[in-house]
């Protein structure tokens, strides 16, 4: 009998200057949390790399590291907004009201290690950060026929070859697609709300919710008038102004939530600030 496929890695590399702190964000880790702060950070990709890409959060798994490491609940909150705030990992609330946590880094670096498997690693959709451009083709997507959150066997035998290749198309934006069954048409409203998860995801404060994915589809729809003049942005555009605006409050060493803009605020007009545009705006 065959050994069964594993997607976890048995080990995952560290670089040997990792404790002389040459990414400022570590550095910042361990003056704010000290030693406690850097094992739960190596504790956190461990779990993830053996994992595959990502792993489950919940209560269970809160309670689970805190007894591993001797540490307080309320210690590990505080250090996950660090790492969030820091974009050192990024935490996914989906569809099923599971929360998961990873990083364009750490899925990098699962990739660069799944090559040694030599086959295609099939992973899903709503977690995958990486865009079209750093995906590896041995990198595919598994597809949902229902909403019940049931996958295909990631052995791929219940997929044709030709919807092998098309779920891996990915939208122009860098912000992926969810894949569709051929026989059933993409519901605009439904990507819409994936494409906005993805953003929100990446953002630390999470209050403001509603009205920012109602800003987030008048950006991508119709635009917005201000200023007289219509600005109509991509997911890329807001991606990307997002991303910025949390690099700011890194940059100012802004740890405190309680000075972020709310979500709603920062998907307003006030987003212009931070949008990069090629153009004249539109």
């Amino acid at each position: 009998m065959s050994r069964p496929k594993r997607d976890g890695l048995l080990y995952f590399p560290l670089d040997t200057d990792f404790f002389l702190f040459p990414d400022k964000r570590i550095k910042r880790l361990h003056s704010r949390f000290k030693n406690d702060g850097l094992i739960l950070y190596l504790y956190l990709q461990a779990e993830i790399y053996r994992n595959g890409y990502y792993i489950r959060w919940d209560e269970e798994t809160e309670e689970d590291i805190a007894d591993d490491l001797c540490l307080k609940e309320g210690f590990i909150e505080q250090v996950l907004t660090f790492l969030r705030t820091r974009s050192l990992i990024v935490m996914i609330e989906l569809d099923t009201g599971d929360t998961i946590i990873t990083s364009p880094e750490m899925q990098k670096q699962y990739q660069e290690a799944a090559k040694s498997l030599r086959r295609d690693v099939f992973v899903e959709p709503e977690i995958w950060l990486l865009n079209e451009e750093d995906t590896a083709t041995f990198i595919k997507f598994t597809i949902k026929e229902d909403k019940s959150g049931k996958n295909h066997d990631k052995s791929g035998k219940n997929e044709s070859k030709s919807s092998k290749n098309d779920v891996n198309k990915i939208k122009e934006n860098n912000i992926y697609c969810a894949p569709k069954p051929h026989d059933s048409p993409p519901d605009k409203n439904e990507q819409l709300e994936k494409d906005f998860e993805i953003i929100y995801g990446i953002y630390p404060k999470k209050r403001g919710r509603i009205g920012a994915f109602a800003s987030y589809k008048a950006w991508v729809g119709r635009g917005k008038d201000i200023g007289g003049k219509r600005y109509r942005l991509t997911n890329r555009q807001i991606y990307l102004a997002v991303k910025k605006y949390i690099r700011q409050q890194e940059d100012a060493g802004q740890d405190d939530l309680t000075y972020w803009k709310n979500f709603d605020t920062l998907m307003g007009r006030q987003l212009l600030d931070y949008v990069e545009f090629g153009g004249d705006g539109n």
